[in-house]
């Protein structure tokens, strides 16, 4: 959950994304079942006879992630929701349904706990370090993600009961 906040506009994110694919964008083209030359254009913001489609720019999204590229998945997704005053959020993918509820709610809390202190602890030093705020954002994540875990949980459970 790490986000880099800026300015960017969502369809330089993508282009800059693509670039890094393994192999780059005719890489990606031969994914696509396109030359690369027509995804260069689409991908480029200076030629205007030639646009990326939603579809497109999802295939070159989950091409990325399939290739281990999380972290510009994310840029993008981010660049996107940073032009409507939103963030991107990573929900869980599986979460241990042989936990107690109980126990995911003390582990959320530990958390929770842990987070105040290191926003005490960087107040107190009256100075903020890179390492402060990655280590916040990190604890941020997992608090949502188990707040997710937990809300899984529950409906599961109503859902054995009904």
């Amino acid at each position: 959950m790490t986000h880099f906040y800026s300015e960017m506009h969502p369809g330089d994110a993508l282009y800059i994304a693509a670039r890094q694919y393994p192999g780059g964008i005719d890489a990606l083209a031969v994914r696509m079942g396109i030359s690369a030359s027509t995804l260069y254009k689409k991908l480029s913001a200076k030629v205007e006879t030639h646009f990326i489609s939603f579809e497109e720019s999802q295939a070159i999204l989950w091409f990325l992630r399939e290739a281990g590229k999380k972290e510009l998945v994310d840029s993008v997704l981010n660049a996107y929701c940073w032009q409507y005053d939103r963030i991107v959020i990573e929900l869980p993918v599986d979460f241990a349904t042989h936990e107690l509820i109980s126990d995911q709610f003390l582990e959320i809390t530990s958390d929770h706990g842990t987070l105040a202190l290191e926003i005490k602890s960087a107040e107190r030093n009256k100075k903020v370090r890179k390492q402060d705020l990655d280590l916040v954002d990190s604890i941020m994540k997992r608090i949502i993600i188990g707040l997710h875990s937990l809300k899984k949980s529950l409906v599961a459970k109503y859902a054995e009961n009904e």
